[in-house]
């Protein structure tokens, strides 16, 4: 198989958007979660927002639209209705909630999150690119562990008159559970990726 050769089928497609959106997402938003991290995050710029994330998240609220609009006409199949209905009207309703208070920062520092999808786009969209160990490391560093602190910064502001900290602690806490189904499902199948990853290597050097 070619390295750089793309796939056409209607799954690798499906991805595509996601995949852009992932990039965007993860790029504009890790450094400052990194930072945050580091220093502490301030709880004020925490529950407020700034130029970039009014953009991120206006952007992701269109993209997650379209993706449902889009993949109900051309790859109605591939949207899963956990992954895709559920998670993306969800999502869109959080943002809804944080642009009514203006408090874009408390969703955009999640986007770090956004990582491990980029990896499984790439290995849905072009099949030499999938990494399942990376993204099964990446997940749980970023969808679980980092994710459990988020939701520790918001909890910990519960009792403060905000209504997007309520918005956002009911938000963290139904999708902390959702990531640890979808982790618990990653780890079932581990073996079975394991096994694919021997034959891939073993057949490599046949294919030369």
């Amino acid at each position: 198989m070619d390295r750089w050769a793309l796939q056409t089928n209607p799954r690798a497609l499906g991805w595509t958007l996601s995949t852009v959106t992932a990039i965007i997402t993860a790029v504009a938003a890790t450094g400052e979660t990194i930072n945050g991290l580091v220093q502490g995050y301030d709880s004020d710029e925490f529950f407020s927002s700034h130029r970039l994330s009014r953009f991120i998240l206006t952007y992701v609220f269109v993209n997650f639209s379209l993706d449902l609009v889009l993949g109900s006409i051309d790859y109605p199949q591939f949207i899963d209705p956990l992954s895709g209905w559920t998670h993306h009207i969800l999502f869109n309703t959080l943002i809804l909630g944080l642009t009514y208070h203006d408090s874009h920062n408390t969703l955009f520092y999640a986007f770090i999150e956004e990582i491990p999808t980029l990896l499984l786009g790439l290995g849905n969209i072009h099949l030499p690119w999938r990494q399942d160990l990376l993204f099964g490391a990446t997940f749980f560093l970023t969808r679980i562990c980092y994710h459990a602190y988020h939701a520790y910064v918001i909890l910990t502001h519960i009792h403060q008159p905000r209504p997007s900290v309520i918005y956002a602690a009911l938000f963290t806490s139904l999708t902390f559970l959702l990531h640890v189904y979808w982790f618990s499902n990653w780890v079932r199948n581990l073996p079975k990726y394991l096994k694919a990853i021997a034959r891939s290597a073993n057949e490599r050097p046949k294919a030369q």
